[in-house]
């Protein structure tokens, strides 16, 4: 694969999976379950939660304990990754803007989301970092 070829993979990939993350967050957090693998972690203004194999829904037990949410999104920017060895494995994008909980006031975010490839065209949530602006 290519330079420009993962270029434009990371940008397609990075924003389809940023937006659907988003748009769910707010509107339908079950759905967010299928973007996550056994493996994958949160990390929400230091609190740490890892799907593990005896619970692979800790993630999706986490999330919908959470507030409802409004986000607004200002930046992304999404970056190729590659291993060791020079190969293309997946996205790091990094997301920021606003969020407001239960409609109280406005705080702004700062999101890390590393996307793995599970395979050519498809990718799995590897690891999410929030933080909000009281906590930077």
């Amino acid at each position: 694969m290519d330079i420009d070829q993962v270029l434009g993979d990371v940008c397609a990939h990075g924003a389809k999976y940023v937006d659907f993350f988003y748009d769910n967050y707010d509107h339908d957090r079950a759905k967010l379950l299928q973007l996550f693998g056994r493996d994958s972690q949160i990390v929400f203004d230091g609190q740490i939660v890892k799907n593990d194999d005896q619970v692979q829904d800790k993630i999706g037990q986490f999330l919908q304990q959470l507030p409802t949410s409004t986000h607004v999104r200002t930046t992304l920017d999404c970056q190729p990754l590659f291993d060791p060895e020079g190969n293309y494995r997946g996205i790091h994008a990094t997301v920021s803007g606003t969020i407001t909980f239960h409609g109280e006031m406005e705080k702004s975010f700062i999101e890390t989301i590393i996307l793995v490839r599970s395979d050519e065209q498809n990718y799995y949530i590897n690891t999410v970092i929030f933080r909000s602006a009281e906590n930077l």
